[in-house]
Parts: C-alpha cells; structure tokens; sequence
C-alpha cells in the first residue's frame, strides 16, 4: 500500500475516509487486495497499450 500511496494519494485518500473505520478487519483487507489488483492491473493494461501503439 505504501508504493500505491504515493502513486495514487487521491485513491487511499478516498479509502481512508471516516466510512472506512466502520469496516470490519476482513473487509479492510479485502479492499486494499482488490484496489491493489485493479491498480496493477490497469497498469497492466496502459503498458500494452503503449506497446501497441509503438509497433503500430
């Protein structure tokens, strides 16, 4: 979370709003794993992209 937070201060910004204290400990977990997974997965997604637009 520490590399995410300093990439994306606006997203956990937006996770540790007062709503978040109201959450479980599984689903504070659950929420951080998946913005992890969207975060890297849409870098995922912007690195191809850049590849196919350099071959094209």
């Amino acid at each position: 979370m520490k590399h995410l937070s300093s990439e994306q201060p606006d997203l956990i910004a937006f996770i540790d709003q007062e709503n978040y204290s109201l959450l479980t400990n599984d689903e504070i977990a659950l929420l951080e794993y998946l913005t992890l997974v969207i975060y890297f997965s849409s870098m995922k997604m912007i690195e191809k992209t850049i590849q196919i637009q350099e071959k094209a």
